[in-house]
C-alpha cells in the first residue's frame, strides 16, 4: 500500500511511528543481506577466494535463513550453494596439493 506521500506500508491497518520505523529497519536489513548473498556468490564463482567465501555464505545463510527466505528461497538457495561450491573448491585445492 502506498499513501499520497509516497511511503510504502505493509498492510492497511493504522501503524504506530515506532512500528513503522521497525517495519523499514527490517525491510532494510532484508535488502542488505539479500544483497551481500549476492556478492558471496559470485565471489565464489570466481574461484579464487571460494572456500573462504563459500564458507562465509553458508553461515550467513544459515544464521539469516528466516530473513531470505522469501522470493521462493532464492537467497536462500544462493547462500547455500556458494557454500557448496566453495566447499568443491577446497577439496579440488586439497587434491591438487597433495598431487592426486
Amino acid at each position: 500500500m502506498f499513501c499520497g506521500c509516497g511511503a510504502r506500508f505493509p498492510w492497511a491497518d493504522p501503524m504506530t511511528v515506532e512500528d513503522y520505523n521497525e517495519w523499514v529497519r527490517d525491510e532494510e536489513d532484508i535488502a542488505s543481506r539479500r544483497k551481500q548473498m549476492v556478492w558471496l556468490f559470485v565471489a565464489t564463482i570466481l574461484g579464487v577466494v571460494a572456500p573462504l567465501t563459500g564458507l562465509i555464505a553458508g553461515l550467513q545463510a544459515h544464521r539469516s535463513r528466516t530473513m531470505l527466505v522469501g522470493e521462493a528461497g532464492t537467497y536462500l538457495a544462493l547462500g547455500y550453494g556458494a557454500a557448496l561450491i566453495g566447499f568443491i573448491y577446497t577439496i579440488v585445492i586439497l587434491l591438487l596439493i597433495i598431487g592426486f
